[in-house]
């Protein structure tokens, strides 16, 4: 009923904007008493915007100060007040013109205007403002005039806190908590119906689920308004009354709830913003106000020199374009190939052209790289980010700043040029040190490779003898006289001792050389190891075979090698026996501390007893793993292989485990069924990459940085006030802990340590802190009294006292604690210039606009005066400059794009060019088209391309011919075309390319000829940089990285090998040498024929399945067959000799005779190997001495090597059999044995026979070995 009466009354005063206004201001009202306080403060504001009339403004004004009391909005009740003072004072200026009415309307509007803001700095406890206000109200004034009395929802609300507080005095606290519930539950029917979008945000006495407080997000919310300061009372008395029923956790909710109600509707909540945009806003004017002067008098002196210095501009103008042409060709022409770090290169430019620099500008500069002096290898200088420094200049005219930006950009894409062929030398060397690197391992896993192979060759001759003793046992079943049987059993007893004496030899061997096949342990990630595995899927699909690799982040800690060894095994493995259809799954798994990578497939599976010999049983015959009886196996037979991979992969991890502790983990296992599959599986112990180790340190020494941070502000505070803080800490963890007596015990000691800080400033003041007693509170007087004390400390400690005696149920602490916290929480968030700053903000606008104005006008003015004086020149010349930097940048992106391609095609290359900057050239020189041709200098062929509005195109490119073939600009006889040969810029005699251009007219200008020549030098010193030098450099780089590549791909192929032969001699090592033994023993026990060949064909059998899986890994051709001059064998031995000479325990001196210019047919590395092995022989022999080394030509195709050593003498049987493979109580010449497998090697593989090794008598005394390698021919 009441909204039909406004509406009419609405329509109604239409006739007047005033009575429409007054009629918005009553509606307003009304929508107030409802709370409805948004459509209260929009129809406040829109009967403001219609209406001039003071009176009724101020009675807008004065609503909305009511609005945001209620709401608790600090800045906006202000700048509502401040208004309501200006209406104020302008309708005291004219009161002799009002009515009765209207007057009386006035002071009834002034009353609730002082009656508002009485109320508000009332619940800000600024009662000294509060009581000034009262005192202004005038006594007539009644209360029901007040619209906020009238309000039916507030006073509901009102009615029910009241009566819980009551209900709470007579404690009956059930009662208490309902009627505070059904207040919130009255708020919450007032926030549905004018918010009911934010249904799901509602007050309820306690909620678990609410991590934060519904009062919070309201008040956060800018768009939601309620009541915060009954919101707050009623959280206070809810938190009250369930204290003292011992409900804690329900207190604490509304506890928390009411401190967060407190903090959101604190008076300093802008602070932090307002002052800084108060400043930014007084400096924003000062300097419109300075600007305005500034612009004025520039115009006045435009006015008077604008004319006649345009006129001297011009002519310095087409100078400056000649030097800086010049100038930028001598950037280019002074970048060096030489310059080995990004520093030099800067310093060579920038010296190179100082003084023409200066010869421009009058002034020097200083270029800057961001990263230039960085020491860090990796860190490289980010020339894109190159900035020119000028030195010495006071003031730089915009044409020479425009020149500047030529230059700058000359500068940047030069260095960066000169930066890019510095980068590409960088990794080359890189490349070159890593390639290094690798052949040095190839080296030393070539040696430890001969090792194995000279080993190798020694364990075959065991079979001779296998062979024989097999013989002789047949012999021995003949019927034949035991003198013949006791001949053949002592034959076959010396045939056991030679085979004896050989595994002797094998051990000590392996003893000597124990550890030198070393494992190259990194941690390192699986995935690219996958990825690898991944490539050859086209193996298995060939097959019908689907091979999935899945992605893995795991990290071990292994060698990386041996581990792709391991998978490329256990993969292959899986691909013969899986059929076709079949599917093979690589993955890996990570667990605490291992990797498990595991071969899954869909094959025909084996046997558990087959599993547990491929596990358990170090030799076994492979022929017979996953053979059914059942079953046709003879396409199994087909792909079965001999079972070394797995041997090798066992023994791999077997590897690991005796080499640390930390491969404890490792493990290789089976697991099948047959006829589903099999999953073969190793595990690794997990890695950690670097930077995450560093992070994970980084982590944990934070907290010992954060305590070193707390400590010095610890120490900066007065030792009573850290003590109080210290105690007020304690006070908290009480409360957590539910020590609420002890709580309320370590709160008096903050206070007591408080008031010693007090009465050391004032020691005759009785106001000192207590825990219980009146709301006066003794810190209100010092803050009072502006003492300096930490009040933030006495917040937490009266916060806290209240929580522990609303627990304790002591209400008279509670109350006192609470009251001085809430009252003392306000004062500390007083702000008693929130008034001023809005009067300020205010005035501010004003000012600014008008300024705003002023300056509008002054600009504009002076950019008219400009523009028509002086600007058009300066900005045709501007953009001109600008759109040949624009052509530049867009020549050199295109050409960029084809400076890594090692065979470009300069055709298109030239299409390119001349296509993305046609529309560019057109709008910047008046021509009628422009082609380009790029050469082939080792063709001497012209690529064009020209653009489409040519008519004598063919004219065109004779003429560019004709060009490229003098070295020299050709204009057409008609003068309207130009060619313009390319020069590279360190050299004016190599043409890249030709640029013709066609001109408009006959004549060009002087400025439109040099805008060419720019163009022209700068295209010849990209392409020349992009297409021709850097495409080679990288061409270069591409090929040592593919060397790189090789060498590593031949060492990770050596380590592998080395470490399945080393498996391999240690298998044949302990799995066979107790056999010569026993067979020994049943010869001298003279046994019976039978059972000796029993066990000897056993031997030989388990001998030659482990001599044939490491023969298999000497398949493979590692000899590297090149050419060696005999002075670069004579140069490697007098570095080997020097070298071992300085650890050598006697005095030996190395003569060797003048060597021959013979080359051989050798590898480098073997033939290196081989002589150090005979210096290293030759020093175990302690005594001073001589050794000679020789080397000749023998006419044959050969040259004869001669290494004498004249300290020993030998006779001819000896020397015969040193190449033999003999213990005889000495030490074994494993040297000469490596030598004589490199020479067997040589026979081999260098497709000359005829390489020899042998050892003579010498005439004058020692003895010589002599070797003969095949001479390289020419």
């Amino acid at each position: 009923m009441l909204m039909v009466v406004m509406s009419g009354l609405l329509s109604s005063c239409r006739q007047s904007k005033d009575d429409e206004a007054l009629a918005l201001n009553l509606k307003a009202q009304q929508c107030f008493r409802r709370m409805d306080f948004d459509n209260a403060r929009a129809l406040h504001e829109k009967a403001m915007r219609i209406t001039d009339n003071e009176l009724l403004r101020f009675g807008c004004e004065v609503g909305l100060m009511a609005v945001y009391e209620r709401t608790s909005q600090n800045r906006e009740f202000f700048d509502a007040r401040n208004k309501a003072e200006s209406h104020i004072r302008r309708i005291e200026e004219e009161m002799d013109g009002l009515t009765d009415e209207e007057k009386r309307r006035f002071y009834i509007s002034k009353d609730i205007y002082h009656y508002v803001s009485s109320n508000y700095f009332h619940n800000q406890y600024q009662d000294t403002l509060s009581q000034r206000e009262a005192r202004l109200i005038s006594p007539n004034f009644k209360l029901g005039d007040v619209a906020t009395h009238d309000t039916i929802y507030y006073h509901e609300i009102l009615d029910r806190l009241i009566n819980a507080r009551i209900a709470f005095e007579q404690e009956d606290y059930t009662q208490s908590i309902a009627l505070c519930d059904s207040a919130l539950q009255a708020i919450n029917r007032h926030h549905l119906k004018y918010y009911p979008a934010d249904s799901q945000h509602l007050l309820h006495l306690y909620s678990e689920q609410d991590s934060v407080s519904t009062e919070k997000i309201w008040l956060d919310n800018p768009d939601v308004h309620t009541v915060p300061e009954v919101l707050a009372q009623i959280r206070e008395q809810a938190s009250m009354s369930y204290a003292a029923m011992g409900l804690t956790k329900e207190s604490y909710y509304n506890r928390n709830a009411y401190l967060d109600i407190l903090d959101v509707i604190r008076q300093d909540k802008e602070w932090e913003s307002r002052y800084d945009e108060l400043n930014e806003a007084n400096q924003r004017v000062t300097m419109i106000f300075i600007s305005a002067i500034v612009l004025v008098v520039v115009i006045v002196l435009i006015c008077l020199v604008a004319n006649e210095k345009w006129k001297k501009r011009n002519e310095r103008r087409v100078e400056n374009l000649r030097l800086t042409l010049e100038l930028c060709h001598k950037i280019a022409v002074n970048v060096s190939d030489d310059v080995s770090s990004g520093r030099e290169l800067l310093d060579t430019v920038t010296e190179a052209v100082q003084s023409d620099f200066r010869k421009i500008f009058g002034f020097g500069f200083v270029l800057d790289v961001p990263g230039i002096d960085d020491e860090d290898d990796d860190a490289m200088p980010r020339w894109s980010e190159l900035n020119m420094r000028l030195v010495g200049s006071v003031c730089v005219s915009s044409d020479k700043k425009s020149l500047l930006r030529v230059i700058e950009k000359y500068f940047r894409w030069v260095l960066q040029s000169g930066a890019d062929v510095l980068a590409i030398s960088n990794n080359q060397r890189k490349t070159e040190a890593e390639k290094y690197i690798h052949e040095q391992h190839i080296a030393a896993n070539k040696r430890q490779n001969l090792d194995k192979r000279a080993c190798m060759s020694m364990v075959n001759g065991i079979t001779p003898y296998l062979d024989r003793a097999i013989n002789e046992v047949n012999k021995l079943q003949r019927n034949e006289s035991d003198d013949v049987k006791r001949t053949r059993y002592q034959y076959i007893i010396e045939l056991i001792d030679k085979i004896n004496e050989y595994n002797d030899i094998m051990a000590s061997w392996v003893q000597l050389r124990k550890g030198e096949v070393s494992l190259n342990i990194d941690s390192f990630a699986l995935q690219p190891l996958f990825s690898i595995l991944s490539k050859a899927r086209t193996n298995y699909a060939q097959k019908d075979i689907t091979l999935t690799v899945s992605m893995t982040p795991a990290i071990v800690k292994a060698d990386k090698a041996l581990t792709l060894f391991m998978i490329n095994t256990l993969a292959e493995n899986a691909r013969k026996y899986t059929p076709a259809g079949g599917h093979i799954e690589v993955y890996a798994e990570e667990a605490d501390d291992y990797v498990e990578v595991s071969v899954k497939d869909s094959g025909i599976g084996i046997s558990e007893e087959d599993c547990r010999k491929i596990i358990e049983e170090k030799v076994y015959d492979s022929s017979t793993i996953g053979i059914r009886k059942d079953a046709d196996n003879t396409e199994l037979s087909k792909n079965k292989g001999h079972g070394f991979g797995l041997m090798n992969c066992r023994g791999i991890i077997e590897k690991y485990k005796k080499t640390n502790p930390l491969f404890a983990v490792c493990q290789f296992g089976v697991e099948s069924t047959l006829g589903k599959g099999s999953r073969f599986f190793f595990r690794l112990p997990k890695g950690v990459k670097k930077a995450l180790m560093l992070a994970v340190v980084m982590i944990l020494s934070a907290p010992s940085f954060a305590k070193v941070s707390n400590d010095s502000v610890w120490k900066a505070k007065d030792s009573l006030l850290r003590k109080a803080s210290a105690y007020a800490d304690t006070v908290y963890f009480c409360n957590v802990k539910g020590l609420h007596t002890d709580a309320i015990y370590y709160s008096s000691l903050a206070m007591r340590e408080l008031n010693k800080y007090y009465r050391k400033y004032h020691k005759n003041s009785p106001d000192t802190m207590s825990v219980d007693g009146n709301a006066d509170r003794a810190e209100i007087k010092w803050w009072n009294e502006g003492f300096d004390t930490d009040y933030h400390v006495i917040l937490d400690v009266r916060n806290e006292t209240a929580i522990a005696a609303l627990v304790l149920k002591e209400w008279n602490c509670y109350n006192a604690n609470n009251q001085a916290y809430t009252k003392m929480y306000k004062m500390l968030g007083q702000d008693t210039n929130l008034a001023e700053y809005c009067r300020k903000a205010q005035n501010k606008n004003t000012n600014t606009t008008i300024a705003m104005w002023l300056v509008f006008i002054a600009v504009l003015v002076a950019l008219f005066s400009y523009y028509l004086l002086y600007f058009r020149h300066k900005v045709i010349y501007t953009l001109n400059l600008r759109q040949l930097l624009s052509i530049n940048n867009t020549v050199m992106k295109t050409l960029v794009q084809h400076a890594n391609v090692q065979d470009a095609d300069y055709e298109q290359v030239a299409k390119n060019v001349v296509d993305s900057i046609t529309y560019e050239l057109n709008d910047l020189l008046p021509i009628h088209g422009f082609g380009l041709a790029i050469a082939d200098s080792e063709t001497n062929t012209l690529y064009y391309s020209i653009t489409q509005e040519v008519v004598e195109s063919e004219l065109m490119k004779e003429l560019m011919r004709r060009a490229y073939d003098t070295r020299e600009v050709v204009v057409s006889q008609s003068g309207y075309l130009r060619c313009f040969p390319l020069f590279v810029p360190q050299d004016n005699t190599k043409c890249v390319g030709i640029f013709s251009i066609i001109y408009s007219t006959k004549h060009p200008g002087k400025g439109d000829e040099f805008l060419v020549s720019l163009l022209v030098n700068f295209m010849s010193t990209i392409l020349a940089q992009s297409v021709i030098r850097i495409s080679q450099r990288f061409r270069d780089l591409e090929m040592l990285e593919d060397e790189k590549r090789r060498a590593q791909h031949e060492e990770n192929m050596l380590h592998i090998q080395n470490m399945v032969m080393d498996n391999c001699l240690s298998a044949i090592k302990h799995e066979t040498m107790y056999y010569p033994s026993r067979i020994r023993i049943m010869a001298e026990n003279g046994a019976e024929a039978s059972e000796i060949k029993e066990i000897i064909q056993y031997y030989k059998e388990v001998f030659g399945i482990l001599c044939q899986c490491a023969s298999r890994q000497l398949e493979q051709v590692l000899f590297k067959r090149t050419t060696v001059s005999v002075a670069d064998v004579f140069a490697s031995a007098r570095k080997s000799f020097a070298r071992m000479q300085k650890k050598a325990e006697c005095s030996l001196t190395l003569s060797m005779a003048e060597p021959t210019d013979a080359t051989i047919i050798t590898d480098k590395h073997l033939i290196a190997y081989l002589v150090e092995n005979l210096l290293q022989e030759a020093f175990a022999f302690v005594r001073d001495g001589e050794v000679e080394l020789t080397a000749q030509k023998t006419g044959t195709g050969f040259v004869r090597f001669g290494f004498t050593d004249k300290r020993r003498r030998f006779d001819e049987k000896y020397l015969n059999e040193m190449f033999y493979p003999s213990m005889n109580g000495e030490k074994i010449n494993l040297e000469y044995l490596l030598c004589k497998q490199i020479i067997r090697d040589h026979d081999e593989y260098t497709g000359i026979r005829g390489c020899r090794i042998d050892a003579e008598p010498c005439a004058g005394g020692g003895f010589t070995v002599s070797f003969v390698l095949p001479e390289a021919r020419s």
